[in-house]
């Protein structure tokens, strides 16, 4: 064996030990220890719950969190549509969330669900999560519709905030029709034809506020009609 062949491989065993000396004192707790996690866009996420199940609430080297895996983590939460995980050394863990907004409810089951904009079922109705939202039932329609159906609502509710903000429950029947109840108790009939039915009702609001009156159902169905039953 030639001493140039010796002296190569002892060269590339101290390269070796000092590799693994320098990797095992980089990730030595002690180094880039994480002092600081800042959670940014929460309304909904736990942050204290949210730390302990990342492990973030206890000592760890800033070199050995996964930004990627932390993400695919995060967007396992039901409140989380996205997730930016940012690493700040030497001591800084910086977690930008964007969440879902729930809408309305809607029942499966015995259950009520919370649901965004989308028309998607974001978890199960539990105490302290927000209340009151509307319920909106679709059940004539095939579970790859609903969302579809739910969807197309929320976006004409939001069109009229009004109304909205008024709206107890929402049932969805057969032919594009729906039956609106508001939190007074009053029952909305409307065709197919719902936008432009909703537009005939904001005018009667504007004018009469006919939602704040006695008045127990409002037949919208026939254009250019609007039947009205009192309470009796």
């Amino acid at each position: 064996m030639s001493p140039k062949y010796i002296k190569g491989s002892l060269l590339a065993t101290l390269m070796l030990v000092a590799l693994g000396w320098g990797w095992q004192t980089l990730h030595a707790p002690g180094r880039f220890a994480l002092k600081d996690v800042r959670v940014l866009g929460n309304k909904f996420t736990d942050v204290g719950k949210l730390r302990k199940d990342l492990g973030l609430d206890q000592a760890v080297n800033l070199l050995t969190l996964s930004p990627q895996h932390l993400r695919a983590r995060l967007l396992t939460y039901p409140w989380v549509r996205e997730a930016r995980v940012e690493r700040i050394f030497p001591g800084m863990l910086v977690i930008e969330l964007e969440e879902k907004t729930p809408l309305c409810m809607t029942k499966v089951g015995e259950h009520l669900y919370l649901v965004d904009r989308r028309g998607e079922r974001i978890k199960p109705l539990e105490a302290g999560d927000p209340m009151p939202l509307p319920v909106v039932s679709v059940d004539y329609a095939p579970e790859s519709e609903k969302p579809l159906l739910i969807r197309w609502l929320i976006d004409r509710m939001q069109r009229n905030e009004w109304l909205y903000n008024r709206l107890s429950e929402a049932v969805g029947l057969p032919g594009g029709r729906w039956v609106l109840y508001t939190r007074k108790g009053v029952k909305l009939l409307h065709s197919a034809r719902m936008e432009e039915e909703l537009g005939r009702l904001a005018i009667l609001q504007e004018r009469y506020s006919i939602l704040n009156r006695s008045i127990r159902q409002i037949d919208l169905r026939v254009s250019g009609q609007v039947v009205v039953k009192p309470q009796t």
